[in-house]
């Protein structure tokens, strides 16, 4: 055990030195005859620490909840390995598993992302069905918890500085979350094919819908108001930027998605999306 003492008469940190046998302070603070005890100097700093153990606490069983059935024990999933790694062993912020059919198949996440933005209607690889919207929802909220702590996301890390696969990746991840909320007519070819014109109209009336949207909270700090922040200095990039249309798409579909991401119910933002593409 430590000292319980503050290192001297000016500091507040902790001394380091290892408290006596049978006693709470070191040999050095012992000797002292008003030791300043350093729990009661900090005694904010205490309280502190709880609530980050506690929050930390949460945060950890929410991933793992996240993560799925078998991430503290893969005894009850039915593959030994990742599909494309062929690791049998991942650590369990790294591991995703869903259930079909009453199996349950688990993932490396990097594996399961690389094949979900590769394809608008994802698909279990051992059995070629689709994935259920439960799971895909699922999915995307675990992915935003990796980005938010800074886990790497793709196998390949040259992945995310290819701007064709950037392009693909934002705007079906985009198609789906629509497809998830019902709009199933969305596919990211017509976004791809818009040209520069249609593209500035397209972010502009989505600009007004979030602005009326955004107006009817009164609060400032509103994530609405942070939505139409965002979107609205999107379309001042597009208005003074003088880029092709491939920097502009992908600008415009890192934003949406970013919009997406941070809306817990998106319903309404996939909503004011399609009316303002089907105002073209």
């Amino acid at each position: 055990m430590l000292c319980t003492s503050c290192k001297n008469k000016t500091s507040n940190e902790r001394c380091l030195s290892p408290a006596l046998k049978n006693l709470q302070f070191c040999g050095k603070h012992i000797k002292a005859k008003n030791p300043r005890i350093w729990s009661v100097v900090n005694s904010a700093g205490i309280h502190a620490i709880l609530i980050q153990k506690i929050w930390r606490g949460w945060i950890v069983r929410h991933i793992l909840q996240l993560a799925g059935s078998g991430v503290l024990k893969r005894s009850i999933c039915n593959n030994e390995e990742d599909v494309v790694t062929f690791e049998s062993k991942v650590h369990p912020f790294d591991f995703f598993s869903f259930q079909e059919d009453g199996f349950i198949y688990w993932f490396d996440a990097k594996t399961l992302l690389q094949i979900t933005v590769n394809n608008l209607k994802p698909s279990n690889p051992y059995t070629r069905k689709e994935l259920s919207i439960e799971t895909r929802k699922r999915f995307k909220e675990f992915i935003v918890h990796r980005r938010f702590h800074h886990r790497t996301l793709f196998h390949e890390p040259s992945y995310i500085r290819d701007h064709d696969k950037l392009l693909a990746m934002y705007w079906v991840t985009i198609c789906q979350i629509l497809e998830e909320n019902i709009f199933i007519e969305v596919n990211p070819s017509m976004f791809l094919f818009l040209n520069q014109s249609q593209l500035w109209t397209f972010v502009g009336v989505l600009r007004h819908f979030l602005l009326m949207w955004a107006k009817e909270h009164k609060t400032p700090n509103s994530p609405r108001n942070f939505y139409y922040i965002w979107i609205h200095n999107c379309w001042k990039y597009q208005t003074y930027s003088l880029e092709p249309i491939k920097p502009t798409l992908i600008t415009v579909g890192k934003t949406l998605l970013k919009i997406l991401e941070a809306s817990k119910h998106n319903y309404e933002v996939c909503f004011k999306i399609v009316s303002a593409l089907h105002s073209l």
